[in-house]
């Protein structure tokens, strides 16, 4: 095989190797090696049916992306970076700060360079007259956005709602490190343009603008690190990062859709009043969570590929066009369903005899081409009675439904404020072991939606058993 090849294929597994190796099927590093050549359609003579110099650019793209952002965030408050450290925090150990705070001993030869780090800007914090919103704990170890930068950009890129790409764009929108409660503006209805001459007085708008604040609240991943852990520190950091931040962008995603906006939640799309609940049952379409909880039973219907465009006139007809964030997000099970939707040739004809409207083995990427930016995430509940995620109503036993998303994403805006804290249980957790020390990390975020009629939900599309 070509050394040039097997490079590149080895970078791809380095990349894929977190993924491949908790999968039981493959328990070696040569048994994920041939699990991914076969997937990228490599043969033993290392013959390859993809693109690999395709693949590896867009690799490097993507690691662009995440560093272009890395340094977005590391310098977006540039007046409390101290001179210098800004090319020294990649030499940070979270797993080293978090040992030397639990055990309160800061070992200049072991620990110095942490306890300058977050010394240097904490004084500069200070200096600044600077705080973090919604920070009220008095435990615990704060480590400033400025010395992780990287966390944020994996976060992003692991989510599939905000997926940051190659590019550096997002789904969603964003806004990192924020320091304070942010009011966004929110328009009610359209705003009005008229003809007028020149002395003629202008007509107000009818439109009611009002104010969105987003306001910082905490999401928690628990760890431990072990006693082996203690003693290879440094070593340990990328994985603690790597589930960490795996970790809150799956909880991410699960609540960007269904938090419920109480219970120190975010208000999720389904719990936002107003944006817009396309029945497929009926075709009918609500604009306001009121009047879709007001139907009496919630029978669920086929989502049909007609029905799915119609969603996008609705949005449409809210004076909305489709923009470069506009997305089609669901279920696994959804996207199987609209790809084995099979269609009747003439009166009666039995289903086992009607053909597949589209090829069963589409790719989302080729389903993309025909409907528009699309994708799946296993958050989207598909296991679900029909109407459930907008509290509807309903005598239906069927718990084979889904919610199916469209609309410009870019209109919901996630704000994340600066940096993590992290504390210890003191031993005093449930299951607390004395070689480990259990951890707590808890990053500030909040969510909003610009303008709530860009975004149609249908919460009752059947989805394939």
């Amino acid at each position: 095989m070509d050394p040039e090849l097997k490079r590149k294929i080895a970078a791809l597994v380095t990349l894929g190797d977190e993924v491949l190796a908790k999968d039981g099927r493959f328990p070696k590093l040569e048994q994920r090696v041939k699990a991914l050549c076969d997937l990228l359609g490599i043969n033993d003579d290392g013959e390859a049916t993809v693109d690999i110099q395709e693949i590896a650019t867009e690799v490097d793209k993507m690691k662009a992306a995440q560093e272009a952002m890395t340094a977005q965030i590391r310098f977006a408050r540039t007046p409390l970076m101290p001179a210098g450290l800004a090319d020294e925090s990649h030499k940070f150990s979270i797993t080293r700060a978090l040992i030397a705070h639990q055990t309160n001993s800061w070992d200049d030869k072991r620990y110095g360079f942490e306890r300058e780090a977050l010394t240097a800007i904490k004084d500069q914090h200070e200096k600044a007259g600077s705080h973090v919103a919604g920070d009220d704990e008095t435990g615990g170890l704060f480590i400033m956005d400025q010395l992780i930068p990287e966390w944020i950009p994996a976060i992003y890129t692991i989510s599939r709602f905000i997926s940051l790409d190659g590019e550096g764009q997002t789904r969603i929108s964003t806004i990192s490190g924020l320091s304070g409660k942010a009011k966004i503006p929110e328009f009610k209805g359209g705003l009005t343009a008229y003809w007028v001459g020149e002395l003629d007085t202008i007509p107000k708008s009818q439109a009611k603008a009002g104010k969105r604040t987003l306001d910082p609240k905490k999401l928690a991943v628990g760890f431990s690190i072990t006693e082996e852990m203690q003693e290879n520190a440094a070593a340990f950091d990328p994985m603690i990062r790597r589930e960490v931040t795996r970790r809150m962008a799956m909880e991410l995603d699960r609540s960007i859709l269904y938090g419920t906006g109480g219970d120190n939640m975010i208000r999720g799309i389904a719990a936002t009043d107003g944006i817009q609940i396309y029945q497929a049952e009926t075709g009918n379409v609500f604009t306001s969570l009121a009047a879709a909880q007001a139907v009496s039973d919630w029978d669920g219907g086929e989502l049909t590929p007609a029905k799915l465009e119609e969603m996008k006139v609705v949005m449409e007809e809210a004076d909305f066009d489709a923009d470069d964030s506009f997305h089609t997000a669901t279920s696994p099970r959804y996207a199987l369903r609209l790809k084995t939707t099979r269609i009747e040739h003439y009166s009666s004809q039995p289903d086992a005899e009607k053909g597949y409207l589209l090829p069963p083995f589409l790719s989302n990427s080729q389903l993309s081409e025909l409907i528009g930016n699309f994708f799946t995430s296993n958050h989207i509940k598909s296991n679900k009675l029909p109407g459930a995620s907008i509290g509807g109503t309903t005598d239906s036993t069927n718990e084979k439904y889904t919610d199916v998303l469209r609309g410009n994403l870019a209109e919901i805006l996630l704000g994340i404020w600066g940096g993590i804290r992290f504390k210890d249980d003191k031993g005093e957790g449930e299951g607390f072991y004395k070689e480990e020390i259990n951890m707590l990390a808890r990053m500030r975020c909040d969510l909003t939606v610009k303008h709530k009629q860009a975004l149609v939900l249908c919460p009752d599309a059947q989805a394939i058993s």
